[in-house]
């Protein structure tokens, strides 16, 4: 994880409060840019959504996050298509 997770796991105790504030780093995109963009992201989507993490609970936690990354990504896909198909 990041420097926030670690923070948590380390610093933080049953009764702590916490302030929720604003993302912490800087990420930008030039729109106009012709570039392809790959958005890579995991371990934490994974324990939101409880089948799969049940489901996969036995595997090794690359391979699960793999798996369920890949998984995500193939709807997302498919879904961006649906619309840029519908749109047109």
């Amino acid at each position: 994880g990041g420097p926030v997770s670690g923070a948590l796991v380390r610093q933080v105790g049953p009764g702590d409060v916490l302030r929720l504030g604003p993302p912490v780093g800087h990420m930008a995109f030039d729109a106009d840019s012709d570039r392809d963009l790959l958005l890579v992201a995991g371990g934490i989507f994974t324990h939101n959504l409880d089948f799969m993490h049940d489901f996969l609970h036995s595997l090794p936690a690359l391979l699960r996050d793999f798996i369920v990354g890949l998984l995500a990504g193939a709807a997302v896909l498919l879904l961006v298509k649906g619309v840029v198909a519908a749109w047109k």
